[in-house]
Parts: structure tokens; C-alpha cells; sequence
């Protein structure tokens, strides 16, 4: 069995048994083809059976177990567990993003680009952009015109919130 197959099993075991997957309410399975994608609430699914390269989620109806779906397990690209589905992705920090805003006063300073001239555009919350850079260089921007809030700043294709 591959590790990823192994670290499924895990994850899976972890939901029948008590785990932490048991605060969580739906099981989103991302298949590498994004159109078979598939989402289950968990309190549906009673069995979880590997046999043949295939995965089958199954729920119990009475004495009887009916499969929900069965999945190949190599067209899994990875199986998450929510807490409070919606249609919003959560959003992970990157760690290789080494931009920072630092604001002092009316001045914005963006720590850690040393790159060469790159757009930069300021957004407000609301999604109105607010200020365009064609060709920053990387200098102190100033924001004296902006309005205390929150704003989103894109430097080339990284981006980063600050307050005001």
C-alpha cells in the first residue's frame, strides 16, 4: 500500500473511532479531475472499505450497508474533513510569501521585496481599488489619502492585508 493510501486509511480510522475529525461535518474528497469532486456529511457515512484500488463510503439503512460512492484511489488528490461548509475555501499562508506591510503613520513600507520594478495596486475591502503603482520599485508608499480600515496590497503576483 503507498503512503498516501496509508495516511488515508489513518485519517479514515480517525473518523470512525473518535477522532478529530469527529467536531468536523462534512468529508470533501478532490479528485485530480475537479468535475468528480465529491462531499458527504459525515453523520451519513458508516463503513469505510478499501478493496480493489478503490475506496466505498457507505452508509447503513436498516440491517443492510449501501454504498454512497466509490472512489479510485488514485484519482484522489486529497480528502478534507469541515467543519462549517460553505462555498468559501479557506485560504493557507504561504510560507515562502516573504512580503510584510509595515505601516508607520501615513507611510506604507513593504519589508522583504527586492526584486525589480513590479506593479503594485492598494484594494480596499470592499474590492475598490484604491491606489496603482505601474512601476514600484520597492520605496515607501504614501497612504496619507487612505481612510483608517483595512486594505489588501498586491506586489507582483503576492498579496497581503494592512490596516491603516
Amino acid at each position: 500500500m503507498k503512503k498516501t493510501h496509508k495516511w488515508l486509511g489513518v485519517a479514515l480510522c480517525a473518523m470512525a473511532f473518535g477522532g478529530s475529525a469527529q467536531a468536523q461535518k462534512l468529508m470533501v474528497v478532490e479528485m485530480q479531475d475537479s468535475a468528480d469532486n465529491w462531499s458527504c456529511a459525515l453523520s451519513k457515512i458508516s463503513a469505510a472499505t478499501f478493496l480493489n484500488g478503490q475506496i466505498s463510503f457507505g452508509a447503513d439503512e436498516g440491517e443492510t450497508t449501501t454504498t454512497l460512492k466509490a472512489i479510485d484511489l488514485k484519482g484522489i488528490e486529497k480528502i478534507t474533513f469541515v467543519d462549517d461548509p460553505t462555498a468559501v475555501k479557506s485560504v493557507v499562508a504561504n510560507p515562502a510569501a516573504k512580503l510584510r506591510a509595515v505601516v508607520m503613520g501615513n507611510t506604507l513600507r513593504v519589508k522583504g521585496y527586492s526584486g525589480p520594478a513590479t506593479r503594485l495596486t492598494i484594494v480596499a475591502a470592499t474590492g475598490q481599488t484604491i491606489q496603482n503603482y505601474d512601476t514600484w520599485h520597492g520605496g515607501d508608499i504614501n497612504i496619507a489619502t487612505l481612510t483608517p480600515g483595512v486594505y489588501i496590497a498586491k506586489v507582483g503576483n503576492q498579496t497581503f492585508k494592512f490596516s491603516k
